[in-house]
């Protein structure tokens, strides 16, 4: 934090540190002294093992002050690649020693209610307790809720839970973004990911890398999927990357931009797909898809493929081909070529930070 002409920064970065329990401490309590004093702090980001859940009843407690704030609430919070699992009992620290079993503090509520009054929330990168997962679904149904994007990548989640986030997301009037890449979603009957493409008011989901395909559902439950997508009206950003999808995936994929809408489009509403690294899609299936779409094009009121992502081969002249196809049925095409694992990790570095 720093001071500038004797007022406090609004934004406060803890980010890839080593800091110790006790010292974390001691900044989370400065932190949260200077929000009594009526201090701003509208962004807290923490990264990269600065917090864990010795740190959680003092960082509960800031949270707690800076949102009772009226004029400067915080509006951002980051807690990333921590050791914070949010797990019950949380007991009270004052800094001087190791926290014991007194004053333990009433941690759904307590987070529920600090949750549903961000506007970014991002807590990626670590495994959250169920009690942690149940306060973000209270949060998201509160009817005061402000959550705008939410950010759960790499937490270990399932497809339960991912479900419950979903039906829950579903009827929320605040949320824009949602990002649950890097979980496991393997949902083959009932799916709350249908109903929040049919009801939901996302502009952009990223389940990305969650071994998801359409691989073993239900044929109703697939035409539920492709009618959720091809009538949506505020989903702008679908990314699909690292999953499971395979050949007769893409051919259902492909009925969304075929079939018409069941509603009026919108000019200028249409979807941008990432579908790379989905391994078992070939050069040829994607022409395949390529050449089913570019047969639509007179299709009226139909959903439009704006932009595709897809990887590329190994093989140049075949990559020439693939990038001329797709780029005559789609207007924006970008063909990934990596050859080292820098370059995939400059890829998904991009991917993130688009959320």
């Amino acid at each position: 934090m720093c001071w500038r002409g004797g007022r406090c920064s609004k934004r406060v970065e803890l980010v890839d540190n080593l800091l110790s329990p006790e010292a974390t401490n001691e900044i989370l309590q400065g932190l949260k002294k200077g929000g009594q004093r009526g201090q701003a702090l509208t962004h807290l980001i923490i990264e990269d093992n600065c917090v864990c859940d010795i740190n959680a009843p003092v960082l509960l407690q800031l949270l707690e002050t800076y949102q009772r704030n009226e004029s400067n609430k915080l509006h951002t919070l980051k807690v990333r690649t921590a050791d914070l699992f949010l797990e019950p009992p949380l007991s009270s620290w004052d800094g001087s020693s190791y926290p014991t079993p007194q004053s333990i503090i009433s941690l759904p509520s307590a987070l529920q209610q600090i949750f549903q009054g961000i506007l970014v929330l991002d807590l990626s990168h670590q495994s959250l307790s169920q009690v942690a997962v149940y306060a973000i679904i209270n949060a998201l149904s509160h009817y005061q809720s402000k959550i705008a994007h939410l950010k759960l990548e790499s937490c270990d989640l399932r497809t339960d839970s991912l479900d419950q986030i979903f039906l829950t997301a579903k009827s929320s009037s605040s949320m824009e973004t949602l990002n649950v890449s890097g979980n496991m979603y393997t949902a083959n009957s009932h799916t709350g990911l249908v109903e929040l493409l049919r009801d939901g008011r996302l502009i952009s989901l990223n389940i990305a890398n969650c071994k998801f395909s359409l691989h073993g559902w239900q044929e109703h439950l697939v035409n539920e999927f492709v009618s959720a997508l091809k009538n949506t009206t505020h989903l702008q950003q679908l990314q699909l990357s690292g999953n499971q999808f395979n050949e007769n995936d893409l051919r259902v994929l492909a009925r969304i931009f075929v079939e018409p809408s069941a509603k009026p489009r919108s000019k200028g509403h249409n979807l941008c797909l990432d579908l790379s690294f989905n391994h078992a899609l070939s050069p040829q299936a994607m022409i395949k898809f390529a050449n089913t779409l570019r047969s639509s094009r007179n299709t009226p009121n139909h959903m439009t493929l704006e932009h595709l992502r897809f990887h590329a081969s190994n093989d140049g002249v075949q990559n020439q081909e693939l990038l001329r196809e797709l780029r005559l049925a789609i207007p924006s095409v970008d063909l990934w070529s990596l050859h080292s694992a820098s370059d995939y990790d400059t890829f998904i570095a991009e991917q993130q930070s688009q959320m």
